[in-house]
Formats: structure tokens, sequence, C-alpha cells
């Protein structure tokens, strides 16, 4: 666990523990600011204590985050996802969109997510959601804009 991380405490502040409580997760959403520029994000906190993969998006606005994070949090409690593969299509807005789920090592995120970190002791796993570009082109693949590239951020490629 990062060193500026260790001394936290090990709960959240009491609403955030409240909407983990009631729902089992909650998303925790970033703006980009003048010291830490770079995309939105979005990322799950409490999946962990249900032995899921807590959840990363970058790129999308946060409303988009926030109920891609939901949905997919949702559908892997019901059914639990091969995290290797495409696992289908979501409707953020009006357009249907196909995702992956990368498993990221927490070092590859531990900047980004440490609340989720710090929650879970260390112990849990993450994954990230890719999207595709405009045309479909994931950014893993030769295809893909190169801006959605640097939007999206992948932290591994799939294997």
């Amino acid at each position: 666990m990062p060193e500026e991380i260790k001394n936290i405490p090990d709960f959240l502040d009491p609403h955030a523990e409240e909407l983990i409580a009631r729902a089992g997760w909650m998303v925790q959403g970033v703006f980009p600011t003048e010291e830490h520029p770079g995309p939105f994000f979005s990322y799950t906190i409490g999946l962990h204590q249900r032995g899921l993969s807590e959840l990363i998006v970058m790129g999308l606005p946060l409303e988009y985050g926030h109920q891609l994070l939901n949905d997919i949090a949702r559908w892997q409690q019901e059914e639990p996802v091969d995290a290797t593969r495409q696992i289908g299509k979501h409707t953020l807005g009006r357009w249907p969109m196909p995702f992956h789920l990368v498993p990221v090592a927490p070092e590859q995120v531990s900047d980004m997510v440490g609340r989720a970190i710090h929650r879970s002791r260390g112990q849990a796993s993450f994954s990230q959601v890719a999207l595709p570009d405009r045309k479909g082109h994931f950014p893993w693949e030769p295809e893909c804009e190169e801006g959605w590239k640097q939007h999206q951020h992948i932290r591994r490629a799939v294997h």
C-alpha cells in the first residue's frame, strides 16, 4: 500500500459508508484539475468485500461513468464475468457500446483509486473498463484513434 494511503482510517466518511452498506458499493467520480490534468475517471469502492474486482473507467463524463460502473457491478453480482473477454454491450445515452474488462495491477492505479485500496486494506483487485473508439476499435487495436487511446489510458493490455 502506498505510504500516503497508510495513515488514512479504514473507513470512509459516514455518507460513503452508508451508500456501500445499502447498495454494496459506491462509485467515486474524479474531475481533472490544474494540478492533476487528465481525463475524467470513475471507480468503485466496496466491490472487494463482495469478492469482485473494483472497477475503473476513464475518459467518460462522470454521469456515464457512474451509470456504466453501477450496471457492470450489478451484472457481476448476478453472473461473474470472465475479465479477459468482451462481455457485452451497454447503452450509454443513445449509443450501444461493447466493452472489455481489463485486469490491472493495484500499483498501476494506486495514484487514482486510493480510497478503494485503503478501504480494502490493500487487498482489492482492479479491472479497467475498456471502451472502443467511434469506429468500434479498442485502445490496443492498431486502428484505434490515437486520441481515444490517450483518453482511455489503458494501464495493461489484454492478454
